[in-house]
């Protein structure tokens, strides 16, 4: 996805970054996260270092964005380590469908929200 399609947010609330990976349907459903976080009070950024909120919309159609994405969990433990406030959350088809994995590894990847259509698991500090 584009960064420059989601117009960076205005305010001073916590920052906001999502990556999303696979079809068009994401990229909508990325704009329409970026807007319902708005509304809460964030605001987007696409320098993910800056990030208080990192979300991935994954894709789960192709084993390669699969694979990509499970890459990129393993960077996110960079990012929690550099801000131990940070929540990194999985969000789309692949939070949905691998939901018990990504939810039983959540300690590994350091992961604080998985989303997927009808099921949401969070971690309790």
């Amino acid at each position: 996805m584009e960064i420059n399609t989601l117009r960076p947010l205005q305010g001073q609330g916590k920052k906001l970054f999502v990556e999303t990976y696979g079809c068009q349907m994401n990229v909508g459903d990325t704009e329409i996260v970026v807007s319902l976080m708005q509304r809460e009070g964030y605001v987007y950024t696409d320098r993910i270092g800056e990030a208080d909120v990192i979300l991935i919309n994954t894709c789960s159609i192709r084993d390669n964005a699969e694979q990509r994405i499970w890459g990129r969990l393993a960077e996110m433990k960079r990012y929690r380590r550099a801000n131990p406030g940070l929540v990194v959350g999985v969000i789309g088809c692949m939070a949905e469908r691998l939901r018990e994995k990504l939810a039983g590894a959540s300690d590994k990847w350091e992961l604080k929200t998985v989303w997927g259509v009808g099921y949401k698991f969070e971690v309790r500090q």
